[in-house]
């Protein structure tokens, strides 16, 4: 006759369960790191093709008022979004001529003042010493006096003229990879094209989306659909108050 298992205890019974549990867990969390995982490595792959669509869509929530107000005012879709992206152009062109003749005329005047700046330092803090009683009768501030009176404002002054050039050679350089930074993402040259159907299809795009998502009709669709929708809205009160505190 077979042997008869006799049935876990309740206390057994606990302590498999929390086991199954645990392991669930695990593999969900594991699941879930993989599932990230995937995500990051093929949004690093695709970065070139995603970039440009990210910029067109931010672009497209900051553009689309002024497109929408230029067709309320009888003017059709396309030739506003032209007369958008000429008077884009025109804009950033009259700023990047404002701005950067001017940095580059503020940072040599910085670089060029620097020992000037670092000459009065030492100048009011040989005045705050002469002029304060405590410092005058303390042995360790004639001792600090000494010390700055021959080596310490020496150096000071040695270094702030050595450092004058190498900060604004530092400064050109980074504002340097900034403006070719900025040039590469202002060159990528689909964003134009992105933008433009964005702002053109923007009714075909707002009324059928839902279509395409990879959900059956069902309650959970409409709960997807809504939690999308809600952070649409929510990205574009973003970027579009983000632009009005810079300006």
């Amino acid at each position: 006759m077979a042997s008869s298992i006799p049935p876990p205890s309740p206390k057994q019974a606990k302590i498999i369960w929390l086991a199954v549990t645990a392991i669930s867990l695990l593999l969900f969390l594991a699941a879930v790191g993989v599932v990230v995982w995937g995500l990051g490595w093929v949004v690093q792959r695709l970065s070139t093709v995603l970039l440009p669509l990210a910029i067109a869509g931010i672009m497209a929530y900051l553009l689309d008022p002024v497109v929408d107000y230029l067709e309320r005012k009888k003017i059709r879709r396309a030739p506003a979004i032209l007369l958008v992206f000429f008077l884009g152009l025109a804009f950033v062109a009259g700023a990047m001529t404002t701005i950067i003749p001017g940095l580059i005329s503020e940072t040599r005047d910085l670089s060029e003042q620097i020992p000037t700046y670092a000459k009065k330092i030492v100048e009011r803090y040989n005045d705050w010493v002469q002029h304060t009683e405590w410092l005058q009768k303390s042995p360790w501030a004639s001792r600090l006096k000494g010390a700055w009176n021959t080596d310490l404002k020496e150096t000071i002054q040695e270094w702030a003229t050595k450092a004058a050039p190498a900060v604004s050679a530092w400064f050109l350089a980074k504002a340097g990879k900034i403006a070719s930074w900025f040039g590469f993402l202002v060159g990528i040259a689909m964003v134009p094209v992105y933008l433009f159907y964005l702002l053109l299809e923007k009714s075909g795009i707002k009324r059928s989306w839902t279509d395409y998502l990879p959900i059956h009709e069902s309650q959970a669709k409409h709960e997807v659909v809504f939690i999308i929708q809600s952070i649409n809205d929510y990205l574009i009160l973003f970027f579009r108050g983000q632009i009005l505190v810079a300006l």
